[in-house]
């Protein structure tokens, strides 16, 4: 399944777990420890795999009491069925990355968005084989992608 996640869904993990509480100047990479003990298995959910799992999935158990995670109070339109793929590198400051996301789907409040480190179980890890194939499904499934550039003058996915 191709998961994503609202806007309204990554300002609330923003305010929840980032702001204030981490580097203002933190990046993509730097929020994935904090995804990974977010999203770690409850061993006390008889339906837990043991490993983890996305934070999309993590948001849906606790919209269904399937988690003994705390959650915000309320999931409802949150996650779902992606609309659009994110390309983006994870050397951006976080803030800005969401930032961007906000001016590109202004006015889109319906708009998922699928987005490695929140859709994709971080606590499996692939090959690199194994990530293109998956990306690529995940491309061809949803169907709309979009690249986040910056800066303007020399954006990252194009130094790679």
């Amino acid at each position: 399944m191709s998961e994503g996640i609202s806007l309204k869904g990554l300002w609330e993990f923003f305010a929840r777990y980032v702001d204030d509480k981490m580097s203002p100047d933190c990046t993509t990479a730097d929020i994935l420890p904090l995804v990974k003990r977010i999203t770690i298995a409850d061993p006390s959910n008889s339906n837990s795999s043991g490993r983890g799992v996305s934070y999309c999935e993590l948001i849906q158990q606790q919209a269904a009491g399937l988690s003994s995670t705390t959650a915000p109070p309320s999931s409802a339109g949150k996650v779902g069925r992606a609309t659009h793929f994110i390309s983006h590198a994870w050397k951006y400051n976080f803030k800005a990355f969401l930032s961007a996301l906000e001016r590109k789907f202004q006015g889109e409040p319906t708009a998922l968005l699928w987005i490695d480190l929140f859709s994709h179980n971080q606590h499996n890890e692939l090959t690199s084989d194994q990530w293109i194939s998956a990306l690529e499904e995940h491309i061809v499934r949803i169907g709309h992608t979009v690249m986040i550039l910056f800066p303007w003058d020399s954006p990252l996915p194009f130094t790679r």
